[in-house]
């Protein structure tokens, strides 16, 4: 996965908002593990992946429908950038030093 900016945050947590919350947890990993592919691709081959972009998280998220962004104070918006942050830390962190 590329670098993650903050707005691949809000990018991916619009598309994670836009699911069913049932399925919040499950939009949010397939979204991370799509910038994860994506990225691999790039690495290999220079190009973006055909389906999942150029392996950034905003790329990746784009891909799915999103909601408008809400404020923090919203809770549900909250959660789900919770749910972003908590599978970015999923996948970055066996890579800290």
């Amino acid at each position: 996965m590329r670098p993650v900016l903050h707005e691949d945050l809000v990018q991916t947590a619009r598309a994670v908002l836009a699911a069913p919350v049932s399925a919040r947890r499950l939009r949010a990993r397939e979204i991370v593990e799509r910038a994860e592919m994506a990225a691999r691709h790039f690495a290999e081959t220079g190009h973006s992946h055909p389906e999942f972009g150029n392996g950034s998280l905003a790329d990746s998220a784009s891909e799915f429908p999103r909601l408008p962004e809400r404020t923090l104070s919203d809770p549900e918006y909250r959660r789900a950038l919770l749910l972003v942050l908590s599978e970015v830390d999923r996948v970055l962190s066996p890579r800290r030093s």
